[in-house]
């Protein structure tokens, strides 16, 4: 159950370059489209030759605002006597205007003289210097890579499967505006024979407020009619964000403390980025999130303390591995200022129209916000 949303797949299934799946936009090509060659042994049977005069873009009808997570999969083939050996690279995949995945070629890559090829992923802004996540072709045949990134730093690269690079304080505490993905280079004026063949590519993106819809979905309330109602909305999702932006910060200190700040699977040092505190944190995050969306479908005793107990070993955890910096996000969180008075009793109309619905999230929220307070104090909840 994601909140992640699609937005640009093509599995290049024949040599139709417009038979892909999308959200609302329009594919852009170059005036030479790439070359479809065809590849049997492939699950796909096609892939589309990109190089610096061949590619195409799928602008949206709508920008994405506020991203705050990024996840590419795609599958990509550098033919075996198609080496670029030097300080270039060739870029395979830009999203929005500031994010850049790139392909260098040849032997002289930094780190690792073994790799014969090296994925570089950029990002201009904040500190983000470009990463490198090594990955060896073969002819003939196409390796599965994939790219995921999160505002609170995290940037993980997998390889046929293999997670093979781990970053915890890449373009940290960002937000993207993307209206478009551009598979190639349409701005690259350097004359070239090169190219690489794409056989699969999807995108999905993560806004800041799509947990929110998620929840606003699985749990629809009545709203009356009154004049402060697009104020107060508006008011009431905007405090919503920034309490998620104060857990965010704190997140993001959280996981530069429990992962190694660079990390690459062919490198001597631990065979895994993340500590032990760091994969406990994520596991029980995943389900205590599911136990919450069960809660609100079915908001049963049991169904309360089960998310309460889940969510109480989260918090357990945050606090135990870094106690300063919890205690800091507890307290900006307790001077935290809410909605106006007027809006306070506009929200209290909607609760009495929707108080059976509305009641049982309250006292849940209620009793979360008490274990925050007093995670370091006995309770029954919290216990592994």
């Amino acid at each position: 159950m994601s909140v992640w949303k699609s937005i640009f797949l093509h599995e290049f299934l024949d040599d139709d370059l417009l038979n892909f799946i999308a959200t609302d936009g329009t594919l852009i090509t170059s005036p030479f489209l790439p070359v479809m060659t065809r590849h049997g042994n492939q699950p796909s049977t096609f892939a589309a030759q990109i190089m610096h005069d061949k590619w195409f873009r799928f602008e949206l009808a709508e920008p994405f605002e506020k991203v705050i997570g990024i996840d590419v999969t795609f599958s990509i083939s550098i033919p075996i006597n198609n080496i670029s050996i030097g300080p270039g690279a060739q870029q395979l995949i830009s999203i929005g205007q500031l994010f850049y995945i790139r392909v260098i070629k040849g032997p002289n890559n930094p780190g690792h003289t073994s790799s014969p090829a090296w994925l570089q992923v950029i990002s201009e802004v904040g500190q983000s210097p470009g990463t490198f996540a090594p990955f060896i072709y073969e002819k003939e045949k196409f390796s599965n890579l994939r790219i995921n990134w999160r505002t609170s730093g995290q940037l993980r690269i997998w390889y046929n499967g293999k997670l093979v690079a781990f970053y915890n304080n890449f373009a940290a505490q960002q937000k993207f505006n993307i209206g478009h993905i551009v598979i190639g280079h349409p701005e690259d004026n350097v004359i070239s024979t090169d190219y690489v063949e794409m056989s699969h590519i999807y995108l999905k993106l993560l806004r800041e407020d799509d947990a929110l819809r998620r929840v606003a979905k699985e749990f629809p309330v009545q709203y009356c009619e009154d004049p402060r109602l697009e104020r107060c909305t508006k008011m009431l999702q905007a405090k919503q964000l920034e309490i998620m932006d104060l857990f965010r910060s704190f997140m993001s200190k959280f996981i530069r403390k429990t992962t190694a700040a660079s990390w690459q699977a062919d490198n001597e040092g631990p065979e895994s980025p993340f500590t032990k505190e760091a994969n406990i944190a994520h596991e029980v995050a995943t389900k205590s999130f599911l136990s919450f969306l069960k809660f609100l479908k079915e908001p049963s005793d049991i169904n309360r303390k089960h998310f309460l107990n889940l969510i109480g070993q989260f918090f357990n955890i945050l606090f135990t591995t870094a106690p300063d910096e919890y205690a800091a996000f507890l307290k900006k969180l307790e001077q935290y200022q809410y909605v106006d008075a007027e809006c306070r009793k506009y929200a209290g109309q909607i609760f009495d129209q929707n108080r059976a619905k509305l009641e049982p999230i309250q006292q849940l929220i209620i009793e979360m916000y008490q274990l925050i307070k007093d995670v370091s104090k006995p309770n029954e909840y919290g216990k592994s």
